[in-house]
């Protein structure tokens, strides 16, 4: 009899869509008649590229200087060329490779990762020159042809052959290749196979992809999806069926009355999913709050204050009259300039400016509670009386921009800046509740939070999102137009929601550090997402790092506001399910209740898996793209949080007297994230150095090492991790205090 698995996996894996390597739009008019084969390559079949050496510098762009160490070792340097087999001596090994497939095969691709090194005077450490090529080789009409189609995993070789027109397609991360005949429009697809061939001389690692077996051009993988989401659904799906099967045969060992019991405690919708790959998020996932009339709303408090009050206040709510404005009891901030200059800070002196670009450069995009729009035009303008700047914040952001700058000098600044934040904030924004102070306050529990001042930081943290509260931050803006002069445009209201909703995200990445309770609630927001607003003139120098300048220019180009609002908007979402995380699987009685069937972490991981499926694809990573490929700090920090949080997610029960089943899929979870969180901190370190890393990488660094320490894998990788917060030291005092743990585990 067929088992229950066998058939849930192939009506599941009918339902998934194609590749877009084999199933993408062309003059295709047929395919090879072969049946329809789910495939997923094991993760130990799978090249992990060498390690990134430590101060190497990759010139895989550079094909200038890639070709004279060429020439220096004797090796081809053309990117293009044809062949007869016979010019060819017999191929073995990583040397003898020449522009002929191996293996016998009519095409393959040839991965390449080179290494140069020569030694520096005075006995300082080599210079170090790393680059990668992936040149797709076909035999075909007796000669040979050989195209580097560059380092990005893979890419598509157009070529003639006896006159016949065709194209050869090969995708290293999906482990798939396509073969189209332009005459006809014929299409194979096929499976391709790795096999590494190790290094020789200057190469350090050769690796060939070669087709083993033609498969359907419709086989199961979800449309411009990566490889690693592909297996993140599989292995749910498997999970789902094998708790399913579980429950039947309870069911069916079960006496009359047990078998009821079961009946009556199970709901068979934890098992279904109905949605396929493609399909969009649920709508309650991005929808926008319904709006109504409350009872309660923002009121002037003794001191003339806009402060919110809630249908139990003991206040009677304002019910009349013209919007109030909470600008009349502000304090000045000349007032405090003393206390900057107290601090030993010139407000004048050039490091301000250094400190604000190094903040807006490496630290805003993950500090998006602080419109900087907004900012940077209260600072350069009119700052009297100004409802997005303040002396205390320029302090804060300062603070946290100094510890991003390479002059050690200039960052011990940072332990001034913060100095005269916290002694004006103190003073003047406990009593006077504002966006600013909000802002503040946040600031410098991030602050303190990196410096490992932990109950610090938590405590700092609290007031930020306690006064957002008191401020009504909660409710959506267009609620108070009404009632608040301040909101007197649309930006205004688009820059309070932006706020909220940093709030929002920072409170979830505290509470996962910390491993303490959330304290902003999505249930209790009303607050509408996000939208992206116009970008100010002569914003380049301001823009975060990894943004293309020049693209910025070009007609129709939204520029870096696409990917950075993207990535803050799918954080959101993210921080809802890490939201659900911790109130929910950590939470003793949620675990004493427990379910029947489908455990909660396999709920929440699904929910995280979706997540992941879903994203845009502006802002796409995989692990299997070569360190050379663009990677913007605020798209790294979402997939380090991402990976942290499976892992924080799963590896309790690894240990834990969990079923082999649970166990099984929770090591390899693990173990998949854990190897992501390297590839990325590797990919980090080579464009941008982790000395300019978030806060968030320290987190997902120890995360990992954990992971690799309680499965026992990969112990080099794991050493790796600890070395690289050697780097991270230079800005976060947290990482100092977590490379001192970490290396008392070695």
């Amino acid at each position: 009899m067929v088992s229950v698995k066998n058939t849930l996996l192939l009506a599941m894996a009918a339902s998934v869509q194609a590749s877009p390597l084999a199933g993408s739009s062309t003059t295709s008019t047929s395919t090879a008649a072969v049946p329809t084969v789910t495939y997923i390559p094991p993760e130990t079949d799978l090249f992990t590229p060498p390690a990134f050496p430590e101060g190497a510098i990759d010139i895989s762009n550079n094909r200038t200087l890639v070709n004279e160490i060429k020439k220096e070792y004797g090796l081809d340097t053309a990117d293009e060329k044809v062949t007869t087999p016979g010019e060819v001596s017999i191929m073995s090994g990583s040397c003898n490779q020449g522009s002929c497939p191996d293996y016998d095969k009519a095409f393959d691709m040839m991965y390449t990762w080179s290494q140069q090194s020569t030694p520096s005077p005075g006995g300082a450490p080599p210079n170090v020159l790393v680059w990668n090529d992936f040149n797709i080789r076909v035999n075909d009409c007796g000669k040979c042809y050989i195209k580097r189609v560059g380092s990005t995993g893979g890419g598509c070789y157009d070529f003639t052959a006896c006159g016949r027109a065709q194209s050869i397609c090969v995708d290293s991360g999906k482990n798939r290749a396509h073969r189209i005949w332009k005459d006809n429009g014929h299409k194979t697809c096929y499976r391709v196979e790795q096999v590494g061939l190790g290094g020789c001389g200057i190469i350090m690692m050769r690796v060939i992809y070669r087709p083993v077996g033609e498969i359907a051009c419709n086989c199961f993988a979800a449309p411009e999806r990566n490889r690693a989401i592909n297996v993140c659904r599989h292995i749910n799906l498997e999970n789902r069926i094998a708790s399913l099967e579980g429950l039947l045969m309870r069911i069916k060992q079960a006496s009359a009355d047990e078998r009821e019991r079961l009946l009556e405690t199970v709901s068979f919708d934890q098992w279904l999913d109905t949605r396929s790959a493609g399909d969009p998020k649920p709508e309650t996932s991005r929808a926008t709050p319904t709006k109504s009339v409350q009872p309660f709303g923002l009121q002037a408090g003794p001191q003339g204050l806009l402060i919110y009050h809630g249908p139990t206040s003991i206040y009677r709510i304002r019910t009349g009259g013209p919007p109030l404005s909470p600008s009349d009891m502000a304090l000045s901030d000349g007032q405090f300039d003393h206390v900057a200059q107290h601090f030993g800070i010139d407000l004048e002196d050039e490091v301000i400016m250094t400190a604000l670009h190094q903040f807006f450069r490496w630290q805003y995009p993950h500090f998006m509670f602080i419109y900087r729009e907004a900012f940077l035009r209260d600072h350069f303008g009119q700052r009297t009386k100004s409802k997005y700047w303040s002396l205390p914040l320029l302090m804060a952001v300062c603070a946290l921009g100094a510890v991003m700058l390479p002059d050690r000098a200039q960052s011990q600044m940072s332990e001034q800046f913060y100095a005269a934040a916290e002694s004006i904030i103190i003073v003047s924004g406990l009593t006077h509740p504002s966006i600013t102070a909000v802002q503040v306050f946040l600031c410098l529990a991030f602050y303190q939070i990196g410096k490992g001042e932990l109950s610090k930081g938590w405590e700092l943290s609290g007031i930020a999102f306690r006064m957002a509260q008191d401020l009504g931050f909660q409710k959506d803006p267009e609620q108070w137009i009404a009632s608040d002069a301040s909101l007197a445009t649309s930006e205004d209201v688009e820059i309070r929601r932006r706020i909220y909703w940093g709030c929002y995200t920072s409170d979830k990445i505290i509470s996962l550090i910390l491993g303490r309770p959330v304290q902003l609630y999505d249930e209790a927001g009303e607050v509408e997402h996000t939208e992206s607003l116009p970008d100010f003139p002569d914003m380049a120098p301001w823009l975060p790092a990894g943004v293309d300048i020049s693209r910025m220019f070009e007609p129709g180009s939204s520029g870096s506001r696409e990917r950075l609002i993207t990535s803050f908007s799918e954080h959101i979402l993210l921080s809802k399910t890490i939201e659900r995380i911790l109130c929910t699987l950590f939470s003793r009685k949620s675990a004493a209740n427990g379910i029947t069937g489908l455990t909660l972490t396999d709920d929440l991981d699904l929910e995280l898996c979706r997540w992941q499926e879903s994203l845009p694809d502006c802002i796409k990573w995989n692990r299997w793209e070569p360190p050379t490929t663009s990677l913007l700090p605020s798209v790294a920090a979402l997939y380090i949080l991402f990976n942290s949080t499976r892992i924080v997610l799963h590896l309790d029960r690894v240990s834990a007297g969990a079923s082999s089943q649970s166990q099984s899929v929770s090591r390899t979870v693990c173990t998949s994230a854990a190897q992501d969180v390297v590839c990325l901190v590797r990919q980090y370190r080579a464009q941008h150095g982790l000395e300019h890393a978030p806060l968030i990488f320290i987190y997902g660094i120890v995360q990992a090492h954990r992971a690799m320490r309680a499965l026992d894998i990969t112990p080099h990788e794991a050493t790796y991790l600890v070395q690289s917060l050697d780097e991270c030291c230079v800005a976060w005092g947290l990482a100092v205090q977590a490379r001192a743990h970490l290396y008392e585990l070695l």
